[in-house]
């Protein structure tokens, strides 16, 4: 027996949710992209761009939690910057795992759909502004490292400050 069922088009608030989602998703593997290479940059300063590659690309398989643990385990940084890592962790797995299931939970959610569909976006919103200044800090730290490592990084500090001001930057 064949049975295709055909998708029902997401309404008006859906989409905004599926937006919010989807910016979320997007702004959280940034986040996995800069701490992997913060990590691979930290781990190996004296490593060639192919040694650098092969070690990134071994990262870039870890999952968000265990690049956290990798890094707090390498001490990699301060105490207070690891906590806000595991904190953001616990928001993303929330995100990825948990806020499905708490919404289908909600006994009377045909009557409170509008209401559980603007609380689910500030939520979400909250974790893509979190992962944003994650990213940031993360940035900066790898300035501040390469720095410390006797190379020029004024070029990348004024396209962060462009970046800050509101300004996109799509290729270096």
């Amino acid at each position: 027996m064949n049975i295709e069922k055909k998708s029902i088009p997401a309404n008006e608030d859906e989409i905004v949710l599926y937006t919010y989602l989807g910016e979320a998703l997007w702004k959280i593997q940034m986040v996995e992209q800069a701490l992997s290479c913060l990590i691979t940059l930290k781990l190996n300063p004296d490593a060639n761009m192919e040694e650098a590659d092969a070690f990134l690309n071994k990262l870039q398989s870890y999952t968000l939690g265990k690049a956290i643990t990798e890094s707090k385990d390498k001490k990699l940084f301060e105490d207070s910057f690891q906590e806000e890592l595991f904190c953001f962790l616990d928001k993303r797995n929330w995100l990825v795992h948990k806020s499905l299931a708490e919404v289908q939970h909600e006994i009377d959610y045909f009557n409170k759909r509008k209401g559980i569909i603007k609380t689910l976006c500030n939520r979400i919103k909250d974790i893509t502004d979190n992962a944003e200044n994650i990213k940031r800090k993360i940035e900066y730290e790898m300035i501040e490292f390469c720095e410390s490592q006797n190379r020029d990084m004024s070029r990348m500090r004024e396209i962060l400050k462009l970046q800050e001001s509101g300004m996109r930057i799509y290729k270096v």
